[in-house]
């Protein structure tokens, strides 16, 4: 559980940067969603099939859907604003 929060003092800020100068067809944000969102449900999909001998092998899924889920975070939290006109936000937040 540590890890998760050395990856939101780290990645989160670092990905959030790199998707604000992101330009591609899909826009800013969902290059990271395409990318993270089946490399996240594949990981959280695994962990109950490690044999419960490899805990090293467990240990690295769930880095992995940490390290994954933090690199998610931020731009998805950025897409509201980015999708959301400023009179509505409030509610659209709620």
């Amino acid at each position: 559980m540590a890890l998760d929060n050395v990856f939101g003092l780290t990645v989160q800020p670092l990905i959030g940067m790199v998707s604000d100068h992101t330009m591609s067809p899909w826009g800013r944000r969902i290059p990271f969603a395409l990318f993270c969102a089946p490399v996240a449900a594949v990981a959280l999909a695994t962990m109950p099939f490690v044999p419960k001998s490899a805990v090293p092998g467990l240990i690295a899924v769930v880095v992995v859907y940490a390290l994954v889920m933090a690199m998610w975070r931020a731009p998805m939290v950025a897409l509201m604003p980015d999708l959301t006109e400023s009179a509505h936000r409030s509610r659209a937040n709620g």
